[in-house]
């Protein structure tokens, strides 16, 4: 197979992947685990507009730092160009908010400029209020936008969670749900 060819299976393990990732973030937040759980989410929200646009672009040029790499804003965008007809606006203030954790990922930018992180269940920055002359930045995510960008874009990508979702154990079927209201037809 040409590297220069979209290959014709990688979206299915892209999806694979990304559902992992999201079920491990919503593990690892409730176990209180703030410093992985955006990275994880990031990882989620990244493996599943790679594998939708995996369909059309080649892995190399994927994996290109220039092109797509980790950037959650341009796969955004090439992932909104396949779907010229749908409204996805309301995620796009979801996707900067992740993109932000990516910077965290290496612990070199928390020990130059410290970091205010704020993760929870349902939608919308969960600290709606920091400590008044507190500087450093603020990394702040509502899991319940990622369930929602989930819930969106399962039809989109003709994925089905029930398959996807099967591998689970009766622990990882609790993760899920707890605290999800877009879980509801997920499980088989």
């Amino acid at each position: 197979m040409s590297t220069s060819q979209p290959h014709p299976r990688a979206f299915r393990h892209f999806y694979k992947i990304a559902l992992e990732y999201y079920v491990s973030a919503r593990a690892a937040l409730l176990c209180h685990n703030s410093l992985i759980t955006g990275n994880l989410l990031h990882h989620a929200v990244e493996m599943l507009l790679k594998g939708q646009v995996s369909k059309t672009v080649p892995l190399e040029e994927l994996k290109n730092r220039k092109k797509f790499g980790h950037k959650l804003p341009k796969l955004w965008m090439a992932f909104k160009g396949l779907f010229p007809t749908e409204d996805l606006t309301e995620f796009d203030t979801m996707i900067d908010e992740l993109e932000k954790f990516e910077k965290i990922r290496y612990p070199d930018k928390m020990l130059a400029y410290g970091a205010c992180i704020g993760l929870g269940f349902g939608r919308g920055k969960p600290v709606t209020s920091m400590t008044p002359g507190r500087t450093e930045p603020e990394y702040q995510m509502g899991v319940g936008d990622v369930d929602a960008f989930f819930a969106r874009l399962f039809p989109l990508c003709r994925l089905n969670p029930k398959a996807y979702f099967s591998f689970l154990s009766s622990q990882g079927r609790q993760v899920l749900t707890e605290g999800n209201a877009e879980s509801k037809d997920w499980l088989p």
